[in-house]
């Protein structure tokens, strides 16, 4: 028997969704943590998180499955100041809500999807000052329904 789910195929699907996005272009997309992060870096990470199947719901198998996945969006450049990074992010977040909006079952995969919390973080990149980054972690509830034996 094995792992029923939809998380892995919801986590497969906003990747390809968000490396679509026009508005991405110049943008690394990718799936998990990268080994180094680029300058204009949004990943969809490998974690799943509250992850939860509810017993089974009918005679023919079917049960409801909930998980949280995580978008990072990150932004790295020399000679700028917080507020710069920081509005970067904010435009790649509106990208990435606009997914989510516009197509909450993520390809069929789940039944809806939601941004439901985020954490924003911002520093030096160097010792000297010279570089800022910033990172934003969109939290992504996820509902779907699982069937079949």
């Amino acid at each position: 028997m094995s792992l029923q789910t939809k998380a892995f195929d919801a986590q497969d699907q906003l990747v390809t969704l968000l490396d679509a996005q026009a508005g991405l272009d110049g943008w690394t997309v990718a799936f998990g943590l990268p080994a180094a992060r680029e300058e204009k870096h949004l990943w969809v990470d490998e974690q799943v998180e509250e992850w939860t199947q509810g017993e089974q719901s009918t005679g023919i198998v079917t049960k409801d499955e909930a998980f949280t996945l995580s978008v990072f969006i990150y932004v790295r450049r020399t000679g700028a100041d917080a507020q710069e990074i920081r509005d970067e992010i904010k435009a790649a977040a509106g990208i990435v809500a606009s997914v989510i909006g516009t197509q909450p079952f993520l390809g069929g995969s789940v039944m809806y999807a939601s941004i439901v919390s985020g954490e924003y973080d911002g520093a030096f990149a160097d010792a000297e000052g010279r570089a800022r980054e910033g990172v934003l972690n969109l939290k992504i509830g996820c509902l779907a329904f699982l069937s079949g034996a």
